[in-house]
Order: C-alpha cells, then sequence, then structure tokens
C-alpha cells in the first residue's frame, strides 16, 4: 500500500486579520498539496479535521458559511490541489473536526468533488490497526453536543469560547491562550469551586471578562439570531454531569485533556497507531499502555505552524513495518522534507 498523508487544522477562513490561517500559509498549503498529488508512491490524503473554520468571528459580525469560505479567493489554491488528488485517481477522505463540525456533505462535495469520501467520526487502515480521527470527540468542551435540548444543533460549548476569545482579540488586542490552556489555567486557580459550581458557568465568566462581555451580550449566529450570551450559558449548564455519564474520567481528563480513548483503542481493539489533529500540538511517540511502555504510535498533525505546512506521513512496505513520520512544506526548495529531532519519527512492525 502507497503512503497515506494525514493533514489537519488548516482552517481555511476569508483572510480576516483575526483568522488563524494567514496568507503566506494558504500559499504554502496550496503549494504542499499540489506537490503531493503528483508524486506515485503517495495513495491517499487524509483532510483530519478543522479544515475550514467558521469560529474564529467576532460575536457582534455575522460568520461566514462553509460554502463562502471553501469559494473564497484565499483558499483557492487549497481547494484546487485536493481536487488534483482525485484527477490522478487517488482517494480524498474527509473527516469533520469541531471547527467545522456542521458544514454539511453538500459544500464538501461542492468545493473538493463528488468522488470525496466523508467520514462522520473516524477512518482506519491496515485492517483497523491505523485509526486516524480529529479527537474533538473526546474533549467535553469540543465533542459535539447532540443532546435533543440543545438549542443549537450540534454545536459544542468550545464553539462559543472561540467567538468570546477573537472579540477580546480585537476589543483590547488581548490575545487569549488556546483553549486547553485558557482552560487549564482557570481550573488550576478555582478548581475547588469549580467542584461547586457549573464548569461551563466559571469558563465562560472567566473568558467573558476578558473581552469585556456580560450576560446581555449578544452574539450574531449564521442563522440570522443573536441570542445572548446568558441564553448560552444556560443551555450548557451541567456540561460535567452529562460528559460523567458516559465517561469514566478523572475530573482533570474531563474539562482540560483528551482523556485515554488512545490507550483504549489499543487494549480493546487491537489498533497499533492512533492519528489525530485538535491540540495543535506536533507528536510522533510512544503510546504507554497501563503506565508502561508499548510498541503502537501516538501521532498528532497540525498543519500550519508559523508559516510551515506540516503533516503526518504514513507507509507500510513489504515487510510489514510500518513508518510514521511528521514531515514540512519547503518553500524554498519546493519539496518535502523531514522535520527533526528523530524522535518525529516511528517505525513499527505491523
Amino acid at each position: 500500500m502507497g503512503k497515506i498523508i494525514f493533514m489537519s487544522d488548516i482552517h481555511m477562513g476569508m483572510g480576516k486579520s483575526w483568522e488563524w490561517l494567514s496568507d503566506a500559509e494558504a500559499m504554502a498549503v496550496g503549494e504542499c498539496l499540489d506537490y503531493l498529488s503528483e508524486q506515485p508512491d503517495v495513495e491517499q490524503l487524509v483532510l483530519l479535521g478543522d479544515i475550514a473554520d467558521n469560529n474564529v468571528w467576532p460575536i457582534d459580525r455575522t460568520p461566514p458559511s462553509f460554502n463562502d469560505i471553501l469559494g473564497d479567493d484565499t483558499n483557492r489554491d487549497i481547494v484546487k490541489a485536493v481536487r488534483k488528488f482525485q484527477t490522478h485517481q487517488k482517494t480524498v477522505t474527509y473527516v469533520r473536526g469541531n471547527h467545522d463540525i456542521d458544514i454539511k456533505d453538500q459544500d464538501i462535495q461542492n468545493a473538493f468533488g463528488k468522488e470525496i469520501q466523508i467520514a462522520s467520526q473516524y477512518v482506519e487502515f491496515h485492517d483497523g490497526k491505523l485509526h486516524a480521527e480529529h479527537g474533538h470527540h473526546h474533549f467535553m468542551w469540543c465533542a459535539p453536543d447532540t443532546r435533543p435540548g440543545n438549542a443549537f444543533g450540534n454545536l459544542p460549548v468550545g464553539y462559543f469560547l472561540s467567538r468570546i476569545a477573537v472579540t477580546a482579540l480585537l476589543k483590547y488586542n488581548r490575545k487569549l491562550k488556546p483553549l486547553f490552556q485558557t482552560i487549564g489555567d482557570v481550573i488550576k486557580s478555582i478548581r475547588a469551586a469549580a467542584r461547586g459550581d457549573c464548569i461551563s458557568d466559571v469558563v465562560f465568566n472567566f473568558m467573558m471578562r476578558q473581552a469585556g462581555l456580560d450576560d446581555d451580550s449578544k452574539i450574531k449566529m449564521i442563522d440570522g439570531t443573536e441570542p445572548t450570551l446568558r441564553d448560552i450559558k444556560q443551555n450548557y449548564h451541567g456540561i460535567l454531569d452529562r460528559w460523567n455519564a458516559v465517561r469514566a474520567e478523572s475530573f482533570v481528563n474531563q474539562v482540560t485533556s483528551l482523556g485515554s480513548f488512545k490507550e483504549d483503542l489499543c487494549l480493546t481493539q487491537g489498533v497499533r497507531t492512533v492519528v489525530t489533529g485538535h491540540t495543535h500540538q506536533r507528536r510522533v511517540k510512544e503510546i504507554s499502555l497501563n503506565n508502561e511502555a508499548s510498541n503502537n504510535i501516538d501521532a498528532n498533525s497540525e498543519c500550519c505552524i508559523k508559516n510551515l505546512c506540516v503533516f503526518i506521513e504514513t507507509e507500510l512496505d513489504d515487510h510489514q513495518r510500518f513508518r510514521v513520520q511528521l514531515k514540512k512544506w519547503s518553500r524554498r526548495n519546493q519539496r518535502v522534507k523531514a522535520i527533526l529531532p528523530r524522535e518525529y519519527k516511528k517505525v513499527i512492525q505491523f
């Protein structure tokens, strides 16, 4: 089987100054994908979530549709390069993340072609030994909220926290930390109170103060409605209790991390390698099972890092040696290069 490329967290937007994808990064991603589409040993491309993003949008402006984003000139080269994979008879799979959680199949197909495959949560290869997903399903703040009583479809609470964060950036030039770190800081400072209060209210109130907002502040939604932050807080009240009902994790894991789902996949389903995105932490490392070293791999792909395009490449050779490596696109040399140091590459026997 040829190489499989995993690329996540591109965060295509509308080219606004507050969005995550810069013009230089968009160019790098387009060039990288175009190059990879022409390599005869590359067989598949997996777009592993948060490919498009309408979450990073201030609360007083109506977010763009995903159709608008994928059709914007800023992203033209990226979209064109993805379509080129299919022109060369290579399989492309789109896996949703939390920032494109409600993108419609039709929007994906209109942009990338009818042949594109769309996965609901994850994809698997090599008889289930390789498992890949964005990862947000295992993080309380970003997992789809599919309960019947959710007034905002399946949007997670993190959607609204992201919009508050960018509002703070534009209003006070006060750049908040990534959601993982922000929530971690809050929990450390008010952990005792958080056990008694609704944790989502605690985090909402903290971030609202950073943005100079109050309960009566309104947020413009893509459907034209303008709920208040009070409405939104009430909608997600009790999130930890609902999460507790389905997750057997420690308090800290529940509210600050992806938990132990990778270890569970390896122990219960025979998975050998788990590839994710979401956390914006590039890595290729060994998975610890029952607190002991193992011959399993945890790989994470963050696409855009300081004007670089980074991705995970996997390959299984004829001797059943399986290689996982983090690579980057060199704009200067117009080619793919390995990322040093060596810990960004692992080889195991399948």
